[in-house]
């Protein structure tokens, strides 16, 4: 009754792992008719610096045969196709891209993923793509002179009395350019006189 009992069990494992096996190879054998799936990492604006780093993770059901980005300057025609790296086994793509920090013309791209079985997904089109905007150191150098307010370092702005002084002063070249041409004294000058007091 032992003999025949684990007769049994044998079977039933053998054909238990026959049907395993037929499984694997089944779904092995099956056609792959799902496309990659890029989720990609879009940077719409960028410092002007030497090296611009484009990152997609792409997922499948089977093996990814390839990720490519495909990118151009601005006012370009054609694209140029960069392999992009896997880190690891994370699912991550990346590449960098070498540029010159005095280009700021934009860079125009999209990403391309291939699986073994031909299945092919495109994030972002030739006729469409992704705009990575590049701008430029911002610091700002002027050539201009700076001006620099003259006042003094105990006040915090103009004091009443200069205000007063510039009045005073107006009104004697106002007075002076008036009466000039009616003076019978021979004189050239307005006598003026300014006093004043409580000044600190």
């Amino acid at each position: 009754m032992i003999g025949s009992l684990n007769k049994l069990i044998a079977t039933i494992l053998a054909l238990s792992l026959s049907l395993t096996h037929a499984t694997l190879t089944l779904a092995q054998s099956s056609p792959d008719t799902r496309s990659p799936v890029i989720e990609l990492e879009a940077v719409a604006e960028a410092e002007a610096e030497q090296t611009q780093v484009f990152t997609a993770q792409v997922a499948d059901n089977r093996i990814i045969k390839d990720v490519i980005l495909y990118y151009r300057r601005e006012g370009q025609q054609a694209f140029t196709p960069v392999p992009m790296s896997a880190i690891a086994d994370s699912g991550y793509y990346t590449v960098s891209i070498e540029t010159d920090p005095t280009d700021l013309r934009a860079i125009q791209y999209y990403v391309q993923a291939r699986d073994e079985g031909g299945n092919r997904t495109v994030e972002g089109y030739a006729f469409d793509p992704y705009t990575r905007v590049l701008i430029g150191n911002k610091t700002v150098i002027s050539t201009a002179p700076a001006v620099v307010a003259d006042t003094p370092a105990t006040s915090g702005g103009v004091r009443w009395w200069q205000v007063a002084l510039g009045v005073v002063l107006v009104g004697a070249v106002v007075g002076a350019a008036s009466s000039g041409g009616s003076s019978s004294s021979g004189e050239g000058g307005v006598p003026l006189s300014v006093t004043l007091t409580g000044l600190q």
